[in-house]
């Protein structure tokens, strides 16, 4: 890797088109997340699972990532299971049955 980063808990993924790649999945907010950093200044990197897509070096960072098992392809941009999305159907959100909703003004006899 060629730019100093500041972070112990991320995990190098090699060079890209002249950035240093890594994957985080120690993220406070939003989820495992993929990096590129660009030099060594802080401020001088592009990250986030949403921009994989967009972002060529970020794109490069999560396909390796997945290659390296650190995580799975059907990982979604908030860093949830698709299967926790809120597409999901709701046995799989809930991992099995639903049980029935509660009726509330109904008195057992």
């Amino acid at each position: 890797m060629r730019f100093q980063h500041d972070c112990e808990k991320c995990k190098p993924l090699g060079e890209f088109e002249g950035a240093d790649l890594y994957y985080c999945e120690a993220q406070l907010i939003g989820g495992p997340t993929v990096i590129a950093r660009h030099s060594s200044d802080g401020a001088d990197y592009q990250s986030g699972m949403v921009f994989a897509d967009k972002i060529p070096a970020l794109g490069e960072a999560r396909n390796r990532a997945i290659a390296a098992g650190y995580m799975t392809p059907n990982l979604e941009f908030s860093g949830t299971p698709a299967a926790l999305s809120p597409e999901a159907p709701l046995e799989r959100r809930v991992g099995g049955a639903v049980p029935p909703a509660p009726t509330f003004g109904e008195h057992e006899k």
